[in-house]
C-alpha cells in the first residue's frame, strides 16, 4: 500500500471489498503502513498476524554459528560435513540454466515425497518463479553427495543489505543437510556483502516456527491484519478521509 496516504487507502479498499461481497479484511499488511495508522490517531483495527511475520537473521550469525546459542546447528552442520567428506559440494548456480532447474525439480520431488504438508499452492508459485527467474536477481546453491543433487535454495537479492529465502527443499535422508545448506549460503552471502538474511514466515506451522527458531533471528518483519468493521469504514468516511 506505500506509505502515502494509508489510512485513506484502507477505507477505500475495505469499502470496495464490502461492496463487492467479499471478507472487508485486509492481510498481510506491513507494519511500516500500520504505523502511518497510529500516527494519525486513525480508527483503523490492526492485529498482529504471527504466523506470517518474516523471521529476520543476520548473516555474520549464520556464516559463523558461534556460541552456545548455535551449539546444536554447528553439530548438524559439522555431522554432516564428516558424514559426506569428500562425497560433497556445493553449487551455485543460475536458474535460468535448463540442466539446474532439472535438478531442483528432483530434489523437490524428494522432499514432496516425504513431506505430510505439501502445498499445492507452493507448487504453482514455485513453477512460476522457476518461469520468470530472469526477471528477479537470484542467488542459488544446491548441495550435491555423489554427484548427486539433495538440497537447494533460492535467494531473492532484495537490495545490497538484504537476502530472501524464497524456496528451500531439501531430501532429509540427509540429516543436517538444511542447515549445512543454510551456512554454506550465509558464507557466500557475506562475501557479496550482504547483512541480513529473511526466511519469510512459518505460516503457523509449529515444526516450520521451531526449525526457524533455532536460527535465532535479530528480529522479525510484523505483518497485520486490518478488520473492516462498518464502524470503522463509516468512521473513516465521516472523517472525509476521501471524497
Amino acid at each position: 500500500m506505500g506509505d502515502k496516504n494509508v489510512v485513506e487507502t484502507i477505507a477505500r479498499l475495505l469499502k470496495y471489498s464490502k461492496k463487492e461481497g467479499l471478507n472487508p479484511a485486509l492481510h498481510l499488511v506491513p507494519e511500516e503502513a500500520v504505523k502511518h495508522c497510529s500516527e494519525h490517531s486513525s480508527p483503523i483495527n490492526a492485529k498482529e498476524d504471527r504466523d506470517n511475520f518474516d523471521y529476520i537473521y543476520l548473516v555474520d550469525d549464520i556464516a559463523s554459528l558461534r556460541g552456545d546459542k548455535y551449539a546444536n546447528l554447528r553439530k548438524s552442520v559439522n555431522k554432516f560435513a564428516k558424514m559426506h567428506e569428500n562425497r560433497f559440494r556445493v553449487d551455485f548456480f543460475d536458474l535460468n540454466q535448463v540442466k539446474c532447474k532439472k535438478e531442483m525439480l528432483n530434489v523437490w520431488h524428494q522432499w514432496n515425497g516425504m513431506n505430510e504438508r505439501y502445498s499445492a499452492r507452493e507448487e504453482i508459485a514455485f513453477s512460476r518463479l522457476l518461469d520468470n527467474s530472469n526477471a528477479f536477481e537470484l542467488t542459488n546453491s544446491m548441495v550435491f553427495v555423489d554427484d548427486i543433487p539433495v538440497a537447494f535454495s533460492i535467494n531473492h537479492i532484495a537490495n545490497e543489505e538484504t537476502s530472501i529465502s524464497h524456496f528451500a527443499k531439501a531430501n532429509y535422508n540427509f540429516k543436517g543437510v538444511l542447515p549445512f545448506m543454510d551456512n554454506q549460503m550465509a558464507l557466500h552471502l557475506q562475501k557479496i556483502g550482504c547483512k541480513y538474511m529473511n526466511f519469510e514466515e512459518d505460516m503457523g506451522m509449529e515444526s516450520l516456527r521451531f526449525a526457524k527458531s533455532k536460527y535465532r533471528p535479530t528480529r522479525f518483519l510484523k505483518k497485520y491484519t486490518i478488520q473492516g468493521k462498518q464502524s470503522i469504514i463509516k468512521r473513516c468516511l465521516s472523517l472525509r478521509l476521501f471524497s
